[in-house]
């Protein structure tokens, strides 16, 4: 279990610093000395923070100064990290023990063996090491300690009194490699085998009836020859010549590896005729967490494994690290700011090593190791519960759990300050791993305990009084993937997805337009107001109506908006019933118009016009009586008014003086009489209309640097908290829905609605849609703002035991029984379907599914399409054959092999 341990970067001290010599102890002088004494009894010391014990003079302390936010700090004690840490250390301890080592005692930097020939001079040599480090001031980490023992692991050794055991653990990555299957599985253990052939005697013979399985057209068939060859070459792998004992004056070579499942680490040395000869094996699966890192993380993690596992070799002197992946030549080169990778970095500094890339056809031995599957790594005890001594004995090896009236409990410490310390422990009762769900759902769904609060909530109620590990991350991803949490969730979105302005365009060539109302019906039976507001120059005009309509509207386009000012290229609205009906589309047809609609929901494409109808309303609301009827009449002037105004955020002109050349006159202007020398200076028409022309000409320039000025700024200021959605194909979403029915609470009404699975995407982060249990889609696209991931209960991690254990083990599974399918033929199909937006392409159902060349595929029964086809997983929403795996195993089904199609 790893622990943290306070570092700091001193590569560029280390650099500068000439290395200090002392002389380690030797591991077959080690050895030799216990074999000597003849010793049956050992015990093991580890040292409290071991260098920290060790005070570092005035001269050096400033050489060790780091910045943090909170000013500048130096140590006073030795730092882990300096090139000299370890030999100085080495230096202290061998002159402390000076008169015990090598008798009944053995020092390696902080680790002490004790060892013994009869139990009483055990116990009088362990209290003349415990007399000679308390003179010295130094502290021990009784949790690390082992006293009294008959076999102990010193140094990567087991020492027992019968002499030096191979530690199992060396070799657990070959003794445990998995019986092949198939050829490949035969390929990848012989790759291993031929990496280290020359050290097997009779390999030829040995190996020959696993490379018969290799011959073509010989068919795959495990013989009683084959599991004798397979368990005669691991047991020459992993025992001499092959694996040979470590020289601690000879340099080490530790070869690491990685894969999407397992991370492997072999440490080894090159003999006197420069034969690389492993020393130890080892590996382990991923977790689940660790499966999610990037290439170049599994392959350091490899690295750090190997360096933890071995570090009694390694720490100390200079060895060669080999990895395929050449990116770690640089690790210890690249200045990291924060990450994993730059914790690591930093655990590896202490180390003295180089990184040699080999190509993976050259790298077998680790390359082999890195792809198979170990067990479990945690390790299970056997306790009778009914056996008091042995419970007690479990019990007592933590110090953080307690026995009480057969109750196992968890003692933690309270931080509180103002918590008298006689207060400060709390017992939390510990929960088994089949109760564990149970108590989350008793926190988080309960109607009285739960009420579905967040994670913090959550985790306070559980922890205040139930323990057991990971309970952290279990009950955030608990609430995390609950559905009833999503569903009620407001919409948050800490980062929206990035702006796509509408280019600037010519006056009157794109007019954006919306509805306001209903309003007060006027005594003209006026009800609601289009307006449409031009794109580039801003004019505005509103029509009062009668209806919304979409005949009303439609003609009200015609006759005031494009027989007045020309046929548009666009029209930009919304998704209301009126905009997408028949006839605006006709309308828009016989016009040549392109009509571009918003997404639901999302009123940021048709800004300029809703940020206007809020003008609108505002003005109205001020000038209309008491009856609220006169609205109609107050249209033209407040029209008037904004016509004459600067747009000082967008064009810097006003609407009139961008298509007019001058400023319009106002009745202030008329009463004043502002203007009147220059109602002198009128030239003639032709100098004037030429005059104008240059003038327009300069306004509209100069309009559209400022609208594109504009755009920029906002969309610098906007997408400095945005954020490219990744949403992908086949994902499932949550569709925010802010429309609240009728007679519904706005408080109580359920924002989220779903899920959905994206079948499309369309353009500026819009997708379009499928709803997963009817398959309906839905007529618009939906903008990425409101969309949220589906966080699927079936996801969550092993640790709830849940009926879908057991969806991995259909692999071996087969309901075809179709064995004439054309896969490109299908392939295609279901590409063109796709790609339709009818309901031609839908899923329906997964009848079946089997393996097509290696392959899992599905046999698809289609919405409105009589035809089954066979569809490679890939083509098939990934939720559809969670959700067909999942039936299948609960019913019972689907317990038969694969029929393979030829």
């Amino acid at each position: 279990m790893w622990n943290f341990r306070f570092t700091t970067d001193f590569r560029k001290i280390n650099k500068v610093t000439m290395p200090e010599i002392f002389p380690l102890p030797r591991l077959d002088d080690i050895l030799d000395s216990i074999g000597e004494a003849n010793a049956k009894y050992f015990s093991v010391i580890d040292m409290a923070s071991s260098f920290w014990q060790i005070s570092l003079d005035e001269n050096s302390k400033q050489k060790t100064a780091f910045v943090t936010h909170n000013g500048l700090y130096q140590f006073r004690t030795l730092p882990f990290g300096l090139t000299n840490a370890a030999m100085s250390f080495q230096m202290v301890m061998s002159k402390v023990l000076q008169g015990l080592t090598w008798k009944n005692a053995l020092c390696y930097i902080d680790d002490i063996l004790v060892f013994s020939f009869t139990l009483d001079e055990h116990f009088m040599h362990l209290q003349q090491v415990f007399d000679t480090l308390s003179n010295a001031n130094l502290r021990l980490k009784p949790e690390k300690c082992t006293f009294v023992a008959k076999r102990v692991n010193y140094l990567g050794h087991v020492i027992t009194k019968d002499g030096i055991e191979v530690d199992e653990m060396k070799t657990t990555a070959v003794s445990n490699f998995p019986k092949p299957n198939n050829v490949h599985d035969v390929r990848s253990f012989l790759g291993l085998c031929n990496y280290y052939r020359r050290f097997i005697r009779n390999y030829g013979d040995m190996s020959a009836p696993l490379n018969k399985l290799l011959l073509k057209d010989v068919k795959f068939v495990w013989t009683d020859s084959c599991d004798i060859a397979f368990n005669s070459l691991k047991a020459a792998l992993t025992s001499t010549p092959v694996l040979a004992y470590p020289n601690m004056n000879e340099p080490f070579i530790l070869s690491t590896d990685a894969s999407g499942e397992s991370i492997s680490y072999i440490l080894s040395q090159n003999d006197d005729n420069g034969r690389e000869h492993p020393i130890a094996y080892m590996g382990r699966t991923l977790r689940p967490l660790e499966r999610k890192y990037g290439i170049s993380e599994r392959e350091c993690l490899a690295l750090v494994e190997g360096v933890r596992q071995y570090r009694h070799f390694l720490e100390h002197q200079h060895f060669t690290v080999i990895t395929d992946h050449s990116a770690l030549k640089w690790l210890r080169n690249i200045k990291f700011s924060s990450g994993r990778l730059s914790r690591w970095s930093l655990l590896l500094q202490g180390f003295d090593f180089e990184v040699i890339h080999k190509p993976g056809k050259q790298h077998q031995n680790a390359d082999v190791l890195s792809r198979i599957k170990y067990p479990d790594n945690e390790q299970i005890y056997d306790c009778d519960i009914n056996n008091k001594q042995s419970a007690i004995k479990v019990v007592a090896e933590s110090e953080q759990y307690a026995l009480l009236d057969g109750i196992l409990y968890h003692l933690k410490e309270q931080r509180a300050r103002k918590l008298p310390k006689d207060n400060r422990l709390k017992r939390q009762l510990t929960i088994p791993k089949s109760l564990r769900l149970e108590v989350i759902k008793a926190c988080h769904d309960s109607n009285i305990g739960g009420a579905h609060q967040g994670f913090d909530r959550t985790y306070s109620v559980g922890s205040s009084k139930y323990y057991w590990p990971k309970m952290y991350a279990n009950i955030s991803e608990y609430v995390k993937t609950c559905e009833k949490r999503q569903l009620a969730k407001q919409q948050t979105h800490k980062h929206p997805a990035p702006l796509h302005p509408l280019p600037p365009v010519s006056t009157f060539e794109r007019w954006h337009m919306d509805i306001l109302g209903p309003l007060t019906a006027t005594k003209d039976k006026y009800q609601y107001v289009l307006l449409c507001v031009d794109s580039f120059s801003r004019f505005p005009e509103a029509f009062p109506l009668k209806s919304q309509e979409a005949t009303e509207v439609a003609e009200k386009l015609y006759t005031e908006l494009i027989c007045r000012y020309g046929f548009p290229s666009s029209f930009v609205s919304d998704r209301g019933r009126n905009f997408l009906s028949n006839v605006i589309a006709e309308l828009c047809k016989r016009m040549d118009i392109k009509h571009y609609k918003t997404s639901s929901y999302h009123p940021e494409t048709n800004s300029t016009c809703e940020r206007y109808n809020r003008t609108l309303a505002q003005s109205l609301r001020t000038y209309i009586d008491e009856t609220q009827e006169n609205w109609s009449s107050m249209l033209p002037c407040i029209l008037m008014a904004y016509r004459k105004t600067d747009c000082i955020k967008s064009t810097g002109f006003s609407p009139f003086q961008m298509l007019f050349g001058q400023n319009m006159r106002s009745p202030l202007d008329v009463t004043l009489d502002v203007d009147p020398i220059f109602k002198r200076l009128i030239p003639s028409a032709e100098a004037y209309i030429q005059k104008l022309k240059k003038r327009i000409a300069l306004t509209l320039q100069i309009a559209k640097d400022c609208v594109e000025t504009a755009q920029d700024k906002y969309k610098m200021q906007h997408d400095k908290r945005s954020k490219e959605p990744d949403f992908r194909l086949g994902q499932r979403v949550w569709v925010y829905n802010p429309k609240i029915p009728k007679g519904k609470s706005a408080k109580l009404h359920l924002k989220w609605t779903g899920p959905y699975y994206i079948s499309d995407l369309g353009p500026n982060h819009t997708y379009g849609l499928h709803h997963c249990n009817t398959y309906k889609r839905l007529t618009s696209l939906i903008h990425a703002n409101r969309l949220k991931p589906y966080e699927d209960p079936v996801d969550r991690d092993e640790f709830f035991p849940t009926t879908q254990d057991n969806i991995n083990q259909d692999d071996n599974v087969n309901q075809s029984q179709d064995d004439n399918v054309n896969m490109t033929q299908n392939n295609n199909t279901q590409t063109q379907l796709t790609q339709n937006d009818d309901e031609y392409g839908i899923v329906q159902d997964i009848l079946a599914c089997s393996r097509h060349q290696g392959q899992k595929v599905y046999k698809i029964k289609w919405r409105n399409f009589a035809k089954t086809t066979w569809e490679p997983a890939h083509n098939v929403p990934q939720f559809l054959v969670r959700e067909f795996h999942v039936h299948k195993t609960q019913s019972g089904k689907m317990k038969k092999r694969h029929k393979r199609h030829t």
